[in-house]
């Protein structure tokens, strides 16, 4: 890659508008090939410096270019507001920040356009659960997931009265800059006290910005598509302490887990798309592959959304060692899909206690048979269809088992009986490492103890398990699966699962939910104490999202007619 010098613009005080007018602002989405990206990004040519004004004086309208000739050429083809459109102004007294030169910015946008992301509908349960947790948790006006395209910025989900949905210039915002911070995430305490933001559009005008915060949304492959941003008309001095920091960072790696299971969705449905299209006679012509928005008979009067029993309260946000990134950015997101083959799941021994550990076989071991030809499969985007009848109907379709939900209560050598010594186990300092999301300090408290401090239950039955589920730890989730092996198919007193748990946060946890359906689909077939299974504690307004992850997830469903659990759950 050729080392490119960095170009520095001057800012600009013109409510959006740089240089000579510009009908729109330009997306990756222009251009058909990287060629023509590259060449549009590289429509001038960069000298190593070009002049800023200082924190005194009033910044410039236009490019501010030295004296020296050929400095900045623009080419005949682009005008100077296409030129620069991508590149942010510098900080008059700062210049830490990631330079940008135009073959990382031809990367980082083919990237984002990978992800089909731009210009997608911006009703998405997925991230407008995440944006609405980012703002309670840090009460703000304001919350929003801001995308960062060539010349402009898109709003993919946002929170708050006011805050406008339309596209913004790229170097009219606040995000832009973010995903160039060295560290990835900005915090802007006052914004009409700093020389680089008091001009912007968002602080001059009727929104009266004053602080902002925001976390680089960081893909696995390295780029930085947008951010995660906190607003408020009101300035914080303070910024952000180092738990807030830690923070909104998680809550960006729940972004990313969304971006990418988005994607694999998407691409697996093209894949099968293809290969069973010519033996299934798909509804309306296609198999559905992405995940469609609530519709209106499915959200209540009041905009949340049934909820059945007592909704817990909100679950703190997951946290993470600031130097670590966390583990579920990427063995979590290779699970995010549902892989070509699944197995038939394998019988939980009926043991009384608990045995050893043993590594379960996931979804992805064994190969599973095609459905049968001629099928009429039920479509995920059928509104007013709740996720049990749903799954009822597709695995009849799809293997013609007819299958019924039991009480757990009721069920015999189905559940292990919890031990003595396991009640014993759970003591007040696993409790609370469990209860703070403390993971790396338990996986150190496991390393010293064993498996068996951690595979513990309190008298009424629950375990770390249900509490990391409850809550949506899901970094928790994911090491009490994968690193310790505890198994999901337990049960409380009352009759519920890690599912019910799971399906009771008022997010949905599909990440959850993937890894338990992989280890053990049986768990949708159970019912508690009130008759209730696990997506009867999920709220309303989310069946969709939840009749889409069952389709998403259809191949680990096989293990469902496995003839242990026709035994038991047949009709």
């Amino acid at each position: 890659m050729t080392d490119v010098p960095q170009l520095r613009i001057a800012n600009t005080a013109n409510n959006g508008n740089t240089g000579t007018a510009c009908p729109r602002n330009r997306s990756v989405l222009d251009y058909d090939t990287e060629a023509a990206l590259l060449e549009a990004l590289q429509g001038v040519h960069i000298s190593p410096r070009v002049v800023v004004p200082s924190r005194n004086e009033e910044p410039a309208s236009t490019v501010t270019i030295p004296p020296q000739p050929t400095t900045l050429q623009v080419t005949e083809s682009a005008s100077a507001t296409h030129v620069t459109d991508w590149i942010m102004p510098d900080h008059p007294t700062s210049s830490d920040r990631t330079r940008q030169t135009p073959e990382h910015e031809a990367a980082r946008l083919l990237v984002l356009r990978s992800y089909e992301i731009l210009d997608s509908s911006r009703d998405d349960p997925a991230f407008d659960a995440i944006t609405r947790e980012v703002q309670e948790r840090f009460q703000v006006p304001w919350a929003c997931l801001s995308l960062i395209d060539l010349g402009r910025q898109c709003r993919k989900s946002m929170v708050g009265d006011g805050l406008s949905p339309r596209d913004t210039p790229r170097r009219d915002t606040f995000c832009g800059h973010t995903i160039l911070d060295p560290s990835g995430l900005l915090v802007v305490p006052d914004a009409t006290l700093d020389p680089l933001y008091r001009h912007k559009p968002a602080v001059q005008g009727s929104m009266a910005l004053r602080f902002y915060a925001g976390c680089a949304v960081t893909t696995p492959e390295g780029y930085r598509l947008g951010a995660l941003c906190l607003l408020d008309r009101q300035p914080r001095p303070q910024g952000l302490n180092a738990d807030d920091q830690r923070d909104l960072r998680t809550f960006a790696d729940r972004v990313v887990l969304e971006l990418v299971a988005r994607r694999n969705r998407l691409q697996s449905g093209r894949k099968r798309s293809a290969s069973l299209a010519q033996d299934i006679k798909l509804p309306f012509g296609s198999i559905p592959t992405a995940p469609s928005s609530t519709t209106a008979s499915e959200t209540d009067s009041s905009g949340t959304g049934s909820d059945h029993g007592t909704s817990p309260p909100d679950s703190p946000p997951l946290r993470r060692d600031e130097n670590k990134r966390s583990r579920v950015d990427l063995q979590a997101l290779q699970h995010a899909i549902v892989p070509d083959t699944a197995p038939i799941m394998p019988a939980v021994s009926s043991s009384k206690t608990h045995g050893p550990p043993c590594a379960p076989k996931l979804c992805t071991d064994l190969m599973i048979p095609r459905p049968p030809p001629n099928v009429l499969l039920p479509d995920p985007q059928t509104s007013g269809v709740d996720p049990d009848t749903y799954l009822v109907q597709l695995v009849e379709a799809l293997w013609g088992a007819k299958l019924v939900v039991k009480p757990a209560l009721e069920l015999e050598n189905f559940f292990p009986v919890i031990s003595e010594d396991q009640m014993a186990a759970y003591n007040m300092t696993v409790v609370n490492l469990a209860r703070n999301n403390q993971v790396d300090q338990l996986r150190t408290y496991y390393q010293q103890h064993g498996r068996t401090v951690l595979d513990c239950f309190n008298r009424f039955g629950e375990g770390l398990l249900n509490m990391a589920c409850r809550r949506g730890f899901v970094d928790m989730v994911q090491f009490l699966l994968e690193d310790v092996g505890l198994s999901v198919r337990v049960r409380d007193d009352y009759g519920r699962t890690p599912l019910h748990d799971a399906c009771w946060n008022p997010t949905p946890q599909l990440a959850i939910g993937t890894w338990i359906t992989q280890r053990d689909p049986v768990l949708f077939l159970i019912a508690d104490k009130r008759s209730y299974t696990a997506f009867q504690y999920a709220r309303q307004s989310d069946w969709a999202v939840w009749r889409q992850f069952l389709w998403d997830q259809r191949e680990c469903l096989h293990g469902l007619t496995a003839p242990h659990v026709l035994a038991q759950f047949s009709a």
